[in-house]
């Protein structure tokens, strides 16, 4: 935006000698940070506004200098086809540049897709931006339903990119997505009428006679235009309307080409036209008053947030103060419902007494549902209820929120990461009524923390020091290794009343658990530990079994009881 108004002024401003530095300075700074962004479609938005400017330079040359017209329009087009192929060859090699790999494997998958371009994870965007477009073609799904759709349909054959596919990475498509054609139709309408808008007046300028007392205004009109016409660019390969700071500059040039001469109709002119729209003209101020009215009534509630999600979670404290405070001037606002709730849950995680941590754990259940109630897709709230339901004694209803997280977000490492703890915490509850349910319980756990390691995420870890992995696997090896005693011992009961083939069988099955112990847990299984030990007795009692002759084992089926 900066670079188009410089240029413009540039060529259409009447400038002294202070403008014409200052409009250089400002072209060659906002030129030189266009270039360090490194952007493909600011390239390509770029390359349209050198054109635009071409076309407006070649036609005032041709009104007011006829006689250089052709040397102008010679080097003007060279200029431009140079720094335009440069701009295009660029913006087409940014956007077709893969992601910067990482230095160490990325959440253990074993095809990552890090050698994919630029293009093809747009081109997913944009595809899950249509997708979810079909689902409702006049309307959309609402605002920032983007982000949830595209977290749960997102391939499981891609990595995150860039992170959270927060975005549609076009702003025209992911409008769609949410607003349906009426709400792009508006959009464009609203669009296309500004640019008509200042085109008709560039236009009038060329052709009429006297305009020098025109040129800053003219300078003015094209610098939108050229602004206006890189974020149109822009905005087919990124957010950039999603961002304040660029909608900001664009309402200003849209201001600008509302009105471009600056001039009120001629009063002779003016009648029931004019009339009509006071109404408007009196509706837009007062939504802007409106505005400005309502944000004090909010303004104390962000600043509260803001400054509670400055501090560690550990500081739970100061942070229950702040957004205690904020929810006094909000209490729509899921974010602070949802960090009230994580604060809570960690000063129950911080007590020992079972009392205050059932009683924080469930002022912490019901500040998750408050932010359900809001935004029943907010992942974490979902998550951090069911790991207070956990707490409290409800594990069959937090295991059908952590399905419900996992099903909104399959591909996210948090929702599986939390049900692997869940599934230890019920093996746990069950290891001494039910060993065999309990390791199968151990077993899902592990499970689920394999698939928080392989969800496409930029997590990088050693696959030998993930300390969730390593929990799971011992608790594992523990409960293997107390199966194999249960099963050794049966076997031994067996070779008292001569029993042969199921003393066999069931020593087998020791060995087999004895071995599952070690391999879950190998620093558990060192000479001289108990696993070892037992696996050696397996061993040398089978081999004296085989000694014997005996005959073909019954291998036994594993039941509640063993």
């Amino acid at each position: 935006m900066v670079s188009g108004f410089a240029f413009s002024l540039l060529l259409l401003g009447r400038l002294g000698l202070r403008g014409v530095v200052a409009c250089t300075a400002a072209a060659l700074v906002a030129s030189v940070g266009l270039l360090i962004s490194a952007s493909g479609g600011a390239f390509l938005g770029c390359a349209l506004m050198l054109l635009l400017l071409l076309v407006v330079g070649l036609l005032l040359a041709r009104r007011y200098h006829p006689g250089n017209f052709k040397r102008i329009a010679i080097g003007g087009a060279a200029s431009v086809a140079v720094a335009s192929v440069f701009l295009w060859g660029a913006g087409l090699h940014a956007l077709g540049d893969p992601p910067e790999p990482p230095s160490e494997p990325v959440g253990g998958n074993p095809s990552p897709t890090w050698e994919s371009p630029l293009w093809e994870v747009r081109v997913t965007n944009w595809s899950l931006a249509l997708d979810q477009w079909r689902a409702s073609p006049l309307i959309g799904q609402g605002a920032r339903m983007y982000h949830v759709y595209a977290v749960k349909h997102w391939p499981g054959s891609m990595n995150w990119a860039h992170g959270d596919p927060e975005f549609a990475h076009n702003d025209y498509l992911q409008l769609l997505a949410e607003y349906g054609a009426i709400g792009l139709g508006l959009f464009l309408w609203v669009l296309l009428a500004h640019l008509a808008s200042g085109l008709r007046y560039l236009w009038q300028q060329v052709r009429e006679e006297g305009r020098e007392r025109r040129e800053s205004r003219s300078g003015l009109c094209l610098g939108a235009l050229l602004g206006i016409a890189g974020y149109t660019v822009l905005s087919l390969f990124d957010f950039s309307l999603h961002l304040p700071a660029n909608v900001i500059p664009l309402a200003f040039a849209c201001a600008i080409l509302a009105n471009p001469g600056g001039h009120q109709a001629p009063r002779h002119e003016r009648g029931s036209r004019q009339v009509r729209s006071v109404g408007l003209q009196l509706a837009i101020p007062a939504i802007g008053l409106a505005l400005l009215a309502v944000g004090p009534f909010f303004f104390h509630g962000e600043i509260r947030l803001h400054q509670a999600e400055q501090l560690p979670l550990s500081e739970y404290s100061q942070i229950l103060a702040h957004v205690d405070q904020s929810l006094q001037s909000d209490d729509r606002n899921f974010h602070t419902h949802r960090l009230r709730g994580y604060a809570q849950m960690k000063f129950g995680y911080d007590f020992d007494i079972e009392a205050i941590r059932a009683a924080f754990m469930g002022r912490a259940a019901l500040s998750f549902e408050r932010a359900l109630e809001i935004n029943p897709y907010d992942l974490f709230s979902i998550v951090g209820r069911a790991r207070c339901l956990d707490e409290t004694g409800e594990p069959d209803r937090a295991e059908e929120l952590f399905q419900q997280a996992i099903e909104l977000a399959p591909w996210r490492r948090e929702p599986h990461l939390r049900y692997g703890d869940h599934h230890l915490r019920r093996g746990m509850d069950l290891i001494k009524e039910n060993l065999v349910a309990a390791i199968g319980r151990f077993e899902l756990g592990k499970e689920e923390f394999l698939k928080s390691r392989q969800s496409n995420e930029r997590v990088p870890f050693d696959r030998d020091d993930d300390p969730d992995m390593i929990m799971a696997g011992r608790y594992l090896s523990i409960a293997y290794e107390e199966h194999g005693k249960r099963l050794a011992h049966a076997a031994s009961l067996f070779r008292r009343e001569g029993d042969t083939r199921r003393e066999r069988a069931f020593l087998g099955a020791a060995r087999d658990n004895f071995a599952r112990a070690a391999s879950e847990a190998p620093d558990r299984a060192g000479l001289g530990s108990q696993i070892a030990g037992g696996l050696n007795l397996v061993k040398a009692r089978l081999a004296e079994l085989d000694e014997l002759g005996a005959g073909l084992p019954v291998v036994p089926r594993a039941t509640s009881g063993d």
